[in-house]
Formats: C-alpha cells, structure tokens, sequence
C-alpha cells in the first residue's frame, strides 16, 4: 500500500516537518521542510547586481544580499520593472521579476530564472516558453488527445498569453477538472505579475507552497492509496488545500491517533533518513553500494560483498548482482535526491549480452523518476555515466543544515 506520510519529528534538537512517501514501512522519497528565506519556486524583485560576459551570466540579488545566478540565455522575454538601456538585454542596476529555480550548494549561488511558471496538478505554465508541452510518461495516443483539448480549451480564452506543460496526472483528469485548473493558474499567473511590477525591489512576490504540500501537488495520485497525517494543524492545511485545490483526492486524506506511538515511530523515520545518508547500501543478496557524494559529481561503486554463488556461474552471479544493484540505485537517486554527474563502477562482465542486457534495465528504472535522468554513455573503463537534473540540495545536504 503507497502512502504519503506527512508529520512533524523531532530531529537534532529541533523539529522538522516531513513527507515521506512509502511503500508499506519502506520510505523511497522524503521531502523535509525547514524555514528559510527563500524555496524553490519563490518569485522576487530581484536587481541585477553585474553582468559577466566571460561566463554569460549576470548576478541578482533577491533580498537581503543574497546573490542568484540568472544565465543570459535564460533572457527570453524577461519582465522589467526598472530597465537602465535600451540597447543591451540587461545591465547592472536593472529590476526584474526572477524565480528560484535551483537550490544553491557549498560553493555555488541559487539559481533564478526569468520565466515565471505556477504549477498544478495537472498543468505548468510558464511567462516566457509559449509552446505547449507534455509528460514523456504518458503514451502517444493520450497525449494527442491532451493536446487537442488544451487547443480547444485555449480558443476560449480572450488572452492565454502564457506556455503549457501537461503533466503525468492530467491523464487520468477529466475534462471539467483541467479546464478549471487552467483557468485557476491563469488567474493566479496574471495577479502575480500585475502585483510583481507594482512593488518595490526585492520584495518577495509569489511563495510558493511548503515542502510537505509540494509533495502532495507533486504525486502521482493513481498509484497513491491514502494521505496520513497525525497532527491536526497540518491536518487542517492539507484538508483546505485539497478542498480548494485537488478535491477528487479528499477521501485519501486521513488523520492518525496514536499518543503512544507516532507516525515517525511507526514508520521508523529517524532510522531510515539516517541510514539514507549513510554511504553503505546493502542489497539482498548481499553485495552492497558505496554511494559517494562529492562537489562535482556522485561515485558508485557495486560490490559482490557476501554474495558467492556457484563459482562456475561467475558471469551470472556477477549480472544478478548488477541488476539488483542498478534497481536499488534507481530507488537511492530518488530517496537522497542525488543529481548532477553520476558515475558508476559495476561489477566487470564479459559477456556482451551480460551488459546490453544491464544497461537495459538500468535504463527503464531510471525513466521511472519524476526528476529528469539520462543515461549517457560508458566510458572505455567501464564507467556508466548518468545525469539527473538538479533543482534542490540533496538529503544529506538538507540533514546537515538543520
């Protein structure tokens, strides 16, 4: 049973809000929200602070001397609030509205954007990119049925002056709730924006919502069985939000009451946050992952460990081994929420097939996760090359900094 655990837990003398999403008493993703200045999604009046033609990026500060990175080809059609020349797409004193796009890390600043997108259930749409897009995950026949209708929905609209990206949920949406949603997020973009170039600079315009209600708007609800919270406040607000948000899914909103036992003891929280920032994965048949995380890329190792086999059977014990290994991999990219370059030693085979056969399957789990991940190649020692696109810090990182 796939439930959305979302509680509040006491961690390293304080207390952190979490949704965790588990199969059974498995976790396999968690979100924790901590309060800070600014999250992803949040929109400002930023003020550009200078412009480095070297690296094609200009600098913005947000608020109170906090710096992002802005690319110059991120310039699509911009919103000025406050622009110093005519002649140049950007230049150092100009007032804009930005959105926090990444997250920053030790060394590098946050990254905004200027093409301001409010996200649904079922939709994304976006000030700058026009065009209509959708969810590799759904199939070629419903996503020409989704575009037809957007088509027709748009025709309805005196000015849809904005770009689409249909989302995975909205295949098993109905018409009535996709129309209502896009008139929702059109109202919402245009009072954003209207609100944006009428306030001064570094105001703080659009906050996007907390972590935990993120991951509610973020599921895949057909493959999520119940929503399970034990603390009325947050109860309330989840209940509000999908009552005005995503009404359809109300009736898998529960609350849990149990003083003597928790939803954070009940599904082994503290445990399973700390063993996933652990380095050591072990898979069942007892070889095991080394998972590290440096400033520049992840390194994986896969081990045989315990696991012997029949010493005859070497080739094949070494490719069920790979297996199992590219499977828990594909689980532990989501569950720490690791990005960037990754590489990975895999036990070395022989056999051709061996291979072709494991690059397959490590290709099909990794098209399961929601963040973009591609593989790209092998180099000449071996090594397995993957990107997954960064938007914020990973787990290990977030641990740290409460």
């Amino acid at each position: 049973m796939k439930k959305l655990i979302i509680t509040k837990m006491p961690f390293n003398n304080s207390e952190i809000k979490v949704a965790a999403t588990c199969d059974d008493l498995k976790v396999t993703k968690i979100d924790i929200h901590t309060d800070k200045q600014y999250q992803l999604g949040d929109i400002f009046v930023g003020k550009v602070k200078n412009v480095l033609k070297n690296i094609q990026a200009a600098f913005v500060e947000i608020t109170n001397g906090i710096v992002c990175y802005l690319p110059l080809s991120d310039l699509e059609s911009p919103i000025f609030l406050n622009k110093n020349s005519e002649k140049k797409p950007i230049v150092a004193g100009d007032e804009l509205l930005v959105q926090i796009v990444k997250d920053c890390s030790k060394s590098k600043a946050a990254v905004v954007s200027s093409n301001l997108s409010f996200t649904g259930k079922y939709f994304v749409i976006s000030s700058s990119n026009k065009c209509i897009g959708i969810s590799q995950k759904i199939n070629k026949k419903k996503a020409e049925e989704l575009k037809t209708f957007v088509h027709s929905e748009l025709s309805n609209f005196d000015n849809f002056d904005f770009g689409i990206i249909i989302r995975t949920n909205a295949k098993e949406a109905s018409q009535a709730q996709m129309s209502a949603e896009l008139k929702i997020l059109k109202k919402m973009a245009e009072k954003v924006i209207y609100n944006g170039i009428h306030r001064t600079c570094y105001s703080k315009i659009y906050e996007t919502l907390p972590e935990y209600i993120v991951a509610i708007k973020n599921c895949y609800m057909e493959n999520l069985d119940e929503i399970l919270t034990d603390d009325i406040i947050l109860y309330e607000e989840i209940k509000e939000y999908l009552q005005e948000k995503q009404p359809e899914d109300l009736d898998k909103l529960c609350l849990y009451n149990d003083n003597l036992l928790p939803l954070y003891n009940l599904y082994n929280l503290h445990n399973q946050i700390e063993a996933a920032t652990k380095k050591r994965v072990w898979l069942k048949s007892g070889g095991y992952l080394i998972i590290e995380q440096t400033e520049a890329m992840v390194v994986v190792d896969v081990n045989t460990g315990k696991f012997d086999g029949k010493r005859k059977d070497k080739e094949e014990n070494f490719l069920k081994t790979n297996i199992e290994a590219a499977k828990e991999l594909a689980n532990q990219l989501i569950l720490r929420n690791l990005s960037g370059m990754i590489l990975i030693d895999f036990i070395s085979m022989e056999n051709k097939e061996y291979k072709k056969k494991l690059i397959e399957v490590l290709t099909a789990e990794i098209k399961k996760d929601s963040v973009k991940t591609d593989f790209i190649d092998i180099t000449k020692l071996g090594i397995v090359e993957l990107t997954r696109k960064k938007q914020k810090k990973s787990l290990a990182e977030i641990i740290k900094s409460v």
